[in-house]
């Protein structure tokens, strides 16, 4: 991108600026990377569940397709011309190309490191365009060191109290779109502010290009900008059609010679139709339709979902779903406070329904006004002052482009976190204005005014900070379906010894030989003396830490050269039956083998291939959990194989290796060795707590 002109901006308060703003964002970046790489700083560590499509979706453009292995896709995939495909659009997948081509070993691995990219994008895209907003109502500004310690502030602001941190929670495939697509957008929005402000070919084509880069990461944040080039051509044209009309040119901020249609016309034109058109080909290539997605067509079969597609026309989408995002995204109590680390996280139930809608899920979301409460504040100040100050006109398109596209986004019938980073933009460029309003206006206030503002301001910007670090916490580690154990009992323990501080308090521990059926969010039980520790996410619980009685092994294994499915763990479902609880492994051919699990009613769990080399020893992390019914099987951090539907809780009946009762499955012949997985430090302590 191109640097505001230097008669627009000093350089001096412009260096000054780019270090502010640098050093907000470099201690945001760290903070990013801590927590997209669950603490371990590598970036090209494995994504467990839904992280590797985009890995997939490049080599499928390597060879010329757009198909993706179900195997891969699992319940995302979409049935389409006798193959599948997934919904979201490719542009993730380009900057994979170079890896992809020269090796397999980064597969599943890539997606730290390219939403960490993502995310520096976006900051950077961020601060240019609060620096043109800052040109535009505070030119002759100094930036001395206060200034500069507000924008330092101001950015870590940005990078760890909106959802841009929120996306680092989980690297996987709906939450780096979303990352990209809004870095791509805030890029997008800056070179059209540019463009309105002084014309130039380059800073067009720049807007469109980053446009159509968000388009194809996500088309619901991407289709702002895109918008706002539409109207800004609108603008132009009446313009030129209606004389009388001259004056429009000025509220919308149009600087003279962009109102000259057939200089720009032909390239506002462009830098919206090669965007769309682009998208729309990638779209019908995969489903036939140019912008619409075949929900039908999903790999999902279960009565629920068939019943969600038939309240809401065989689609996702219904306007009356509008008023209940709306609910979600203001309601007051949309954040919990309580004495237990991190002291904040997300309010205790879903938003209620408003209307008759029928939701296919209803998850736990914070609110804009509870959440982000100094940005919200912000970005009504912000839309005040666009209304009433001339110099905020340049904005006017912007601030109403990004409104207008976000009613697509709230028409989902579905309530999640990550949809709230789709209201980020309109927040942003509200706020900006905001703030740079306040800036301009505090000079005249009392000197005591200035100070109790100036308090006010940094404990909201600290809590909305925490907020924003919290929330991204315990999604991750406590909401999040299928989160690591490990990573589990590290939050666990942390909330063990965050107890011992002034006025917090442990998590709450419950003890029992079974399981409750429900128990609030953050509640812990020790099962029997150790035999696990479960964690409730408010609707069921999940493991944080197993013994072998709970069904967790570590196992060595080498696959036997012949057999097609052999046997590894069974149970009988009964003395007298047949049938029985089995898990499989089986070989596809060559080095590639896959794990089945296999119940006694005949349904059948697939697992995806891999390569196994038979005669080589290779250790799986299997569990078997009898008490929650959760099957799976991994290895290196990746999932090959999960299920539900595990044997009762008399768990002693679990046989390995030739033991293996089930009579329609050949016995294991390779090595195998079977050891205790998991080691019961939380469990221990959670024990003690709760004595």
């Amino acid at each position: 991108m191109t640097a505001p002109d230097a008669a627009a901006r000093p350089v001096g308060p412009h260096r000054a600026f780019v270090r502010a703003w640098t050093a907000g964002s470099a201690i945001a970046t760290l903070v990013f990377v801590w927590l997209v790489t669950a603490g371990s700083f590598d970036l090209l560590r494995r994504t467990r569940l839904n992280g590797d499509f985009y890995d997939a979706q490049a080599r499928s453009l390597l060879r010329g397709e757009l198909a993706i292995s179900p195997e891969i896709l699992n319940l995302e995939a979409f049935r389409s011309n006798g193959t599948t495909y997934t919904y979201f659009p490719p542009g993730p997948a380009f900057p994979r190309l170079p890896i992809v081509a020269l090796t397999h070993r980064f597969d599943g691995r890539t997606a730290p490191l390219l939403m960490t990219i993502a995310f520096v994008i976006a900051m950077t895209g961020a601060g240019f365009l609060l620096w043109r907003v800052r040109a535009l109502l505070r030119p002759d500004a100094e930036v001395g060191r206060p200034q500069q310690a507000l924008y330092a502030a101001v950015a870590i602001l940005v990078g760890l109290g909106t959802p841009l941190l929120f996306m680092g929670s989980r690297s996987w495939i709906y939450h780096e779109a979303a990352l990209w697509a809004l870095a791509f957008a805030l890029c997008a929005y800056d070179q059209i502010l540019a463009f309105l402000r002084r014309p130039t070919g380059w800073r067009l084509a720049r807007a469109g290009i980053f446009a159509g880069c968000s388009v194809l990461s996500r088309a619901t944040i991407g289709a702002g900008p895109l918008l706002a080039l539409v109207l800004v051509g609108a603008v132009v044209v009446v313009v030129r059609v209606w004389p009388r009309a001259r004056g429009l040119g000025g509220v919308a901020g149009l600087d003279p010679a962009v109102c000259h249609p057939r200089r720009w016309l032909p390239g506002l034109v462009a830098a919206v139709a090669i965007p769309a058109v682009v998208y729309a080909t990638f779209n019908y290539l995969k489903f036939r339709t140019f912008f619409s997605v075949p929900y039908d067509r999903q790999d999902i079969h279960t009565q629920r979902f068939r019943d969600v597609l038939a309240a809401n026309d065989n689609s996702l989408f219904n306007l009356k779903a509008i008023p209940t995002h709306l609910l979600a995204l203001l309601r007051p109590d949309g954040l919990s406070i309580g004495r237990v680390f991190p002291f904040v996280g997300f309010p205790r139930t879903p938003p209620r329904i408003v209307g008759s809608v029928v939701f296919d899920q209803r998850n736990l979301t914070a609110s804009v006004t509870a959440a982000m409460t100094l940005i919200a504040v912000g970005a009504a100040i912000g839309v005040v002052a666009l209304i009433r100050h001339r110099e905020t006109a340049p904005l006017r398109l912007l601030v109403l482009a990004s409104v207008l596209v976000v009613p697509v986004t709230l028409s989902i019938v579905y309530v999640a976190q990550r949809y709230v980073g789709d209201v980020l933009i309109p927040l942003l460029l509200s706020a900006a204005v905001g703030l740079e309003i306040s800036l301009r206006a505090a000079p005249a206030w009392r000197t005591g005014m200035r100070r109790t503002v100036a308090v006010v301001v940094a404990l909201a910007a600290a809590l909305g900070v925490w907020s924003g670090i919290a929330l991204a916490l315990e999604y991750q580690r406590v909401l999040v379906p299928f989160a690591p154990p490990d990573e589990r009992a590290q939050y666990v323990g942390w909330q063990l010894d965050a107890a011992g501080l002034p006025g917090a308090r442990g998590p709450a521990v419950l003890s029992g030989d079974a399981l409750p059926e429900v128990a609030s969010l953050g509640t812990l039980l020790v099962l029997g003396d150790c035999t696990a520790l479960y964690q409730s996410d408010g609707t069921q619980w999940t493991g944080v830490e197993r013994s072998r009685r709970a069904g967790q092994w570590s196992v060595t294994l080498t696959p036997a050269p012949v057999g097609t499915e052999v046997g590894l763990l069974a149970r009988a479902a009964d003395p007298e039956s047949t049938g029985a609880w089995t898990l499989a492994l089986e070989r596809l051919g060559g080095d590639r083998v896959r794990f089945l699990w296999r119940t006694p009613d005949g349904t059948k769990a697939t697992g995806r291939a891999f390569s196994a080399p038979a005669g080589e020893r290779r250790t799986y992390s299997v569990l078997a959990d009898p008490f929650v019914g959760e099957i799976n099987v991994m290895r290196d951090g990746q999932v090959l194989l999960g299920a539900s539907g595990a044997p009762d809780r008399e768990s002693g009946g679990l046989r390995w290796g030739r033991n293996a009762a089930d009579a329609d499955v050949d016995r294991f012949d390779g090595g195998l060795t079977v050891s205790s997985d998991r080691h019961l430090e939380q469990c221990r302590r959670a024990q003690r707590a709760g004595s």
